[in-house]
């Protein structure tokens, strides 16, 4: 059976660590009723921070899913896959800059004020490389981790750098084995 770590539509529970408290993270309704998460953080020292704890000598990929709307069209500072291996060894690889996510010094999608957009990336850890979708469509594949991972992966996460300038929307955060995205029930 596939192993499912988080499959959070923030609607009801969710079963993520989420940091800091309300200074960065409110839970936010559109006006359609959807409930997702609005994080806004203007240069502050506290890092807003999604995470999960894994093992990744058990799994050979891992999905890490999660849809972005913008509310400040030129957000960025937000790390959307972010490794930490059990030495403390960390990598992170795939960031919003300027309203663009950025994987392997590449655009690989513009983010909308309007629109929701859903970016899968799947870790191959015994590669030690990533794929990237975006609206279920692959645009990059295996490209490198940017740091040195020599010992399982334990945690991964989704964070804000201290220095970032940033307000977006989160939903549907899902991290699940497989090696492509794919539907998963709520």
């Amino acid at each position: 059976a596939m192993r499912i770590y988080s499959n959070s539509d923030f609607e009801y529970i969710h079963d993520l660590t989420i940091q800091p408290g309300s200074d960065y993270k409110t839970w936010h309704t559109e006006d359609d009723g959807n409930k997702c998460i609005e994080v806004k953080q203007n240069m502050k020292g506290t890092q807003f921070k999604i995470s999960k704890t894994i093992d990744s000598s058990e799994i050979q990929a891992l999905v890490m899913e999660m849809d972005l709307k913008l509310i400040d069209p030129t957000s960025g500072g937000l790390a959307l896959s972010v490794l930490r291996s059990a030495t403390q060894q960390w990598s992170i690889d795939m960031k919003l800059n300027a309203g663009s996510v950025v994987a392997g010094g590449k655009t690989v999608a513009k983010l909308s004020t309007k629109n929701w957009t859903k970016i899968a990336i799947v870790n191959k850890f015994s590669q030690k490389a990533y794929d990237v979708y975006v609206n279920d469509e692959q645009v990059a594949t295996g490209i490198p981790y940017s740091g040195t991972i020599s010992t399982t992966i334990d945690q991964v996460s989704t964070l804000l750098q201290n220095t970032a300038e940033c307000h977006l929307l989160i939903d549907n955060y899902k991290l699940y084995e497989a090696d492509k995205p794919q539907e998963i029930a709520p």
